[in-house]
This record gives structure tokens, C-alpha cells and sequence, in this order.
């Protein structure tokens, strides 16, 4: 997750490091480079600060913090494919036979734009 177009001195990014137990990287800081980068190299972006969620308390925190000082936030996804396996659909190998992946999933825990933590499945989120 990237929060960009912020003076982060201006914002206390401390507060944000009391409840995060991932990375929080702002430009300059050790693993910031190899953190913003992505597959396609013509795209060259520099968040203002990149959050490497160790977890979904994490992207909690950090959803709500942008949330509270209305920034703007951008979400990458994990890896295996350009858009993330799941969400991107799964393409691989192994679609002939089992299909498109995104066609498989059961379930979801996510976190919605309020901060709010939910798990998406037939029976609880239809």
C-alpha cells in the first residue's frame, strides 16, 4: 500500500508506527527502492510513504490512518502475476485443467475504505 502527495513531515508518521508491525518506508530510507518498484520499469512512482503490511491489522492501521488525514492511497497487489494471481484471474498453467483461479475462490478477508475488517464468503457476504 502506498499513501502519495504528502509532506510526511507534516504528517506524524510515528503515531503509525506505534500500532504497525510491517515496514513503513519513506523515500531515502533503507528498502525503499526495492519497495516501490515494480514489474513494469517504464513506471517510475515515489510514494510518500510505502506500508508493507505485515498483516490485515496492518492494513487496517493503515486504511484508517490515510482515511483520517484524507490521503490518497494505492494498493499493490501480492505477487505471481502483473495484477496479483487472485484478483488479476488467475492465469497460469494450470487453467486448462482447474480453470481461472479468481473462478475457485471460496473466500476473502479484506478490508473495506472505512478501515473495517470483514471476511466475504457464500455464507456470511453473499
Amino acid at each position: 500500500m502506498t499513501i502519495a502527495d504528502i509532506d510526511t513531515a507534516a504528517v506524524d508518521i510515528d503515531e503509525l508506527r506505534t500500532r504497525f508491525r510491517g515496514a513503513l518506508l519513506r523515500p531515502g530510507e533503507e528498502g525503499y527502492d526495492e519497495a516501490r518498484r515494480i514489474w513494469n520499469g517504464a513506471i517510475d512512482r515515489r510514494p510518500a510513504l510505502i506500508a508493507r503490511c505485515a498483516g490485515a491489522d496492518d492494513v487496517v492501521a493503515a486504511v484508517r490512518f490515510a482515511r483520517e488525514r484524507e490521503l490518497a492511497v494505492s494498493v499493490r497487489g501480492g505477487g505471481h502475476a502483473v495484477a496479483g494471481l487472485t484478483l488479476g484471474g488467475g492465469l497460469g498453467h494450470l487453467m486448462r485443467k482447474h480453470s481461472l483461479t479468481v473462478d475457485n475462490l471460496r473466500a476473502v478477508e479484506l478490508v473495506t475504505a472505512d478501515g473495517d475488517r470483514m471476511r466475504v464468503d457464500d455464507d456470511t457476504e453473499p
